[in-house]
This record gives C-alpha cells, structure tokens and sequence, in this order.
C-alpha cells in the first residue's frame, strides 16, 4: 500500500466519528449527518473502468435512497445538515477527467442529488462541477490504508503485514 491513501479519508473519518465524544445517537440532538459510504473503495485503482466509477456513483446514490427513504432528516433541509465522503479524484465525480465525469448522465443525477450535501473530499478544483467552495471541504489524504487499518481496533487487524 502507498504512503497516503485516497480512501484513507473515508475511513478516517467515519473512524473518527465512531470515537468521538460529540455524536449523538438522538437525531433531534444532531447538528450534522454522517452518511457512511465508502464510494472511493468501489473505485480505487479501477478508476480506468467504466462500469467501476458507475459502481462508486451508485453506491452513493442508493446510500441517498436509503437515507431519504427512512429518515426524515433529509427532507427537512434538501441535504443541506449530511455529510458524505468522496475522496477520489474530483470528489463526487469520481473520475480523473472532470470532462468525461460529467458528460455521464449518473454524474449529472449524483451531482444533482448533493447539491447541498457537504462533501469532503481531497480536491478542491473550483474551475469544476465536481466541487463547491461554498459547501464541500478538502482535507489531504494523509494516512496509509494500511496504518489506518491497524489502528481501527474493530477489525481486529493487529495480525497484517505490510505488503
């Protein structure tokens, strides 16, 4: 695995939350939403493929359907208080070419779907469709999957080995 890591982010911080002493498990209590889905794993190195970055953008398009579709909290504000990861190239896009991301009718629906939704992700590319300064937020990616995977005690991993 490399020094840093795309889909460390996703984990991170879904990791983070999981730790942290300011989440609540009242809804009515919540500021914020986190929706766990971890699209940049679909992808990862098959970014090339066509039907792996369809894969990512359905998986968060089925994570919206699932969340509007249970919970009132979305409907309340279009999304506004949710937070998502997409951590791989040009965010929510999930391609390396913003070009051919969005002339791809499930982009155009995703992008459409959070367009109040606050993504964090590791590109922050303002000339694109892909991200929103007014609403997204950029963080690097700054662990290895690996050591990120060692330190999450719920996976029991203390026994992998560096590849």
């Amino acid at each position: 695995w490399s020094e840093y890591s795309d889909l460390s982010v996703e984990m991170y911080l879904h990791m983070a939350l999981g730790q942290s002493a300011y989440v609540t498990s009242d809804p009515e209590e919540a500021d914020l939403f986190y929706i766990p889905v971890y699209p940049t794993a679909v992808i990862s190195d098959r970014v090339h493929i066509l039907k792996w970055r369809n894969a990512a953008v359905l998986l968060v398009l089925d994570a919206l359907d699932f969340v509007q579709s249970n919970y009132p909290f979305w409907s309340r504000s279009q999304g506004r208080d949710h937070i998502l990861t997409a951590s791989h190239d040009h965010g929510p896009c999930f391609d390396i070419s913003v070009e051919r991301a969005l002339k791809s009718t499930l982009v155009q629906q995703l992008l459409r779907r959070i367009e109040f939704t606050v993504i964090i992700g590791i590109d922050g590319d303002v000339s694109t469709k892909c991200f929103n300064a007014s609403k997204d937020i950029v963080v690097p990616p700054m662990l290895t999957s690996y050591k990120l995977l060692k330190a999450m005690p719920i996976l029991n991993v203390s026994n992998i080995h560096r590849i």
